[in-house]
């Protein structure tokens, strides 16, 4: 009977110990319920969380010390949204619009197209006609009886005939400097280009030739005799400097009209040197072309003209066709008081 009543003791005893413990732990449940305690939640539920954007609860962890004081980057650990990874994942696709940016250099190929057969140059043919007409006075003779004067003269009626051809019949007048271009920088000419030279330097080439030649558009090179410039009856330096400023150009023709042929040493540094020095200073350019006073030269004037820097220079000899060889020894049409406008156009068109 008494080991009967231990027994039953004894299970009263393990009950109420099991009472006891429900009741505590209820009690405690309820208290962390009022107390916020946070409750621990699965992996995968925080990871929906954190895509739909809700927050999710603060581990147990964080909230054991929370009457703690913290460290500065404990705060800072503690205050980082949930939501880093979603900002890293943002991030990382920034990079994929890189391929659309860099892809569009693949343009340039096209842009660097070089048409290479088109930008080639043609070959230049060795000999190139260029008519060069010889004129002196445009005027009408004073003296009938002169006929040397005669034969030097042209009226300024017929001149304008013949520009006036020239110009209906597509003729370019071109300069020295572009027969020379035409041969050292294998530069091509214009169409039936031609050369209109006027010796001596004369007034009326101002008075006469230069206005028509305006009004036809037109140029010439006119071969000046450098110490008598400002003489009566030849063109002043300001009427050379003006006349240069509106597209006529210039060249040498010796100090005082001297035989190239019988010029010595001494007498050619200042015919042909110190002329040329005055003459570019004048016009303030380097002069290119000369003309040899009455046609008379020798190989020892062009190795002199060479000396002094000339690049051409025209003789009294006909000719039509140069070659780069010939430069210094170029031949000309000459036009005389008794050339008619059908003479003029068969020399010039001649073979």
């Amino acid at each position: 009977m008494e080991r009967l009543l231990w027994v039953a003791l004894g299970a009263s005893l393990t009950l109420a110990m099991a009472l006891v413990a429900v009741f505590v732990t209820g009690m405690g449940q309820y208290y962390a319920h009022r107390m916020a305690l946070p409750a621990i939640v699965p992996i995968g539920v925080t990871s929906a969380m954190v895509e739909l954007g809700v927050e999710p609860p603060k581990a147990a962890a964080d909230t054991q010390d929370a009457g703690q004081p913290r460290s500065p980057a404990e705060e800072s650990a503690a205050s980082t949204p949930a939501t880093t990874p979603t900002s890293t994942a943002t991030a990382t696709d920034a990079p994929s619009a890189t391929p659309t940016a860099t892809g569009t250099p693949t343009a340039s190929p096209t842009v660097t197209l070089t048409p290479s057969p088109t930008l080639s140059p043609t070959p230049l043919p060795a000999r190139v006609k260029v008519p060069i007409l010889m004129y002196h006075y445009i005027r009408v003779n004073p003296d009938p009886t002169d006929m040397a004067g005669f034969n030097l003269s042209v009226t300024p009626k017929n001149f304008e005939a013949q520009v006036d051809y020239l110009t209906r019949n597509g003729y370019h007048t071109v300069s020295f400097e572009q027969l020379v271009a035409y041969f050292k920088a294998k530069q091509p000419l214009p169409p039936k280009p031609i050369i209109l030279t006027f010796d001596d330097g004369y007034r009326d080439f101002y008075t006469n030739a230069y206005p028509v030649l305006k009004k036809y558009g037109q140029t010439a090179t006119v071969f000046i005799i450098t110490d008598w410039v400002g003489r009566p009856q030849y063109l002043t330096s300001q009427e050379i400097v003006e006349m240069a400023a509106n597209g006529i150009d210039f060249g040498g023709h010796t100090a005082r009209h001297t035989d190239m042929r019988s010029m010595d040493e001494t007498l050619a540094i200042t015919e042909v040197i110190a002329s040329k020095r005055a003459l570019d200073t004048m016009l303030g350019k380097k002069t290119i072309a000369f003309a040899y006073p009455s046609g008379s030269y020798s190989d020892w004037a062009i190795s002199l003209l060479k000396a002094a820097g000339y690049q051409a220079a025209v003789t009294t000899e006909y000719d039509t066709w140069h070659r780069e060889a010939d430069l210094l020894e170029l031949g000309r049409v000459r036009v005389a008081g008794s050339t008619t406008l059908q003479s003029l156009a068969m020399q010039i068109q001649a073979q």
